[in-house]
């Protein structure tokens, strides 16, 4: 680490992180997960903790990570490293929370689906907060979009899915007003999760018809649908066109190209949310591919003081004991080819200036290295690379490599 310590203030990595990332709460580990959101790589596989309950949203409001507890009926306020900053329900001034799940900030507040009336909640409707977690209103969306499920920004109004009812999707004003349904059809049953395609149209989640369904942004009809077994919940388009879904069994991608899907964590996962980090807080991302399937992330994020932050290479084989990571201060992006030196389809993609670290005994397919961050102001800033590399009996060498992971230091 003190090596660490002295080479990251001055140098700078090639591949910068990203200002965003995908976020999901998987209820198999209790813990939010991020992902890339240009490629749905895994970026970290345990962001933080959260508690072991049903957890359906995980949204960005000016920095902070809101997370609605749908057995709870609450939700919780947290930073980028999982604190709690506040709490809001079961009961507050002016009402109360009960089923809640999908979650938007939009034009400045949050809207919020509640299904249930216990804790003076409102029944089928929308439940809206200010940014501070003031409450500031609420709307039914009973026999319209009776058990609200997602919510998301549509053209200066909002766009509610109903779980219950025959009216898939229904549109209202931002200040509750009903529009008219706008999409209705046997192909998705019911509505879950919502979220907007990148050429204006919208994506839906059919949960027990198990497809994710393509919605004509002028009249909601059926553009395309793709299957997606095991209680489909959430979606979102991918900087690269392809399609994150989760449902009981991970987070998977859809191949627009291929039009197959592939797991890439597995878990219980609900709706996926978009979080920018704030200027000067730590990040990370992933960038190339690995061989092979091994893959490497966070677990946490790389911020000043973090103790428990740890780099984890996935998918080991059952030939490899261990795990081990390269650190370096440069990122090598595209990566360099190393069949000349006997791993056909695998890449170097860091210097492997600062060296080559052991990881812990191989459980689950995991290895970790263990890299506490000092609470040093003058790290923040101070970027790094990373590759995971493992055992393997399908390359000359024995070898096989990761992705690259890049992180930088911060708040």
């Amino acid at each position: 680490m003190t090596h660490l310590r002295h080479t990251a203030t001055a140098l700078l990595l090639a591949a910068a992180a990203p200002a965003q990332l995908l976020l999901t709460n998987d209820t198999v580990t209790d813990t939010c997960v991020a992902f890339n959101p240009f490629d749905g790589s895994v970026i970290s596989n345990g962001l933080f903790s959260i508690p072991n309950s049903v957890q359906v949203a995980a949204i960005d409001v000016n920095g902070e990570i809101w997370i609605s507890e749908q057995t709870g009926d609450r939700i919780t306020r947290r930073d980028l490293a999982g604190n709690v900053i506040a709490t809001i329900g079961p009961t507050f001034v002016g009402g109360g929370l009960d089923n809640i799940r999908g979650m938007a900030f939009v034009n400045g507040q949050i809207y919020v689906t509640n299904a249930g009336t216990a804790n003076g909640a409102p029944g089928n409707a929308i439940v809206v907060f200010d940014p501070a977690g003031n409450f500031v209103t609420s709307f039914t969306t009973n026999l319209l979009a009776t058990s609200p499920f997602a919510v998301i920004p549509f053209q200066g109004d909002i766009l509610v899915s109903g779980f219950n009812n025959n009216n898939d999707i229904y549109r209202f004003t931002l200040a509750g007003a009903p529009v008219g349904m706008f999409h209705n059809s046997t192909t998705v049953s019911p509505a879950h999760g919502l979220a907007l395609a990148s050429d204006g149209n919208v994506w839906c989640v059919g949960f027990t018809s198990a497809n994710v369904a393509k919605l004509d942004a002028t009249t909601g009809n059926v553009i395309s649908t793709f299957p997606a077994p095991n209680t489909p919940r959430g979606v979102h388009e991918l900087g690269n066109g392809n399609v994150m879904w989760t449902n009981s069994q991970g987070v998977n991608i859809y191949d627009i190209v291929t039009q197959t899907s592939s797991l890439v964590f597995a878990g219980t996962c609900n709706h996926v949310g978009l979080y920018n980090f704030p200027v000067g807080s730590a990040s990370a991302a992933t960038y190339g591919s690995g061989c092979f399937g091994l893959g490497i992330a966070t677990a946490g994020m790389p911020q000043l003081g973090n103790a428990g932050f740890a780099l984890v290479v996935n998918n080991v084989p059952a030939t490899s004991p261990i795990g081990l990571v390269g650190f370096a201060t440069t990122a090598v992006n595209p990566g360099v080819d190393l069949t000349a030196v006997g791993m056909a389809g695998c890449f170097g993609l860091t210097t492997l200036d600062v060296g080559l670290f052991s990881g812990s005994p191989v459980v689950a397919g995991r290895s970790s290295v263990p890299l506490a961050i000092p609470n040093v102001p003058a790290l923040a800033g101070s970027t790094f690379a990373a590759q995971g590399v493992a055992f393997s009996a399908l390359t000359a060498l024995g070898l096989s490599s990761s992705n690259g992971l890049s992180f930088t230091l911060g708040n």
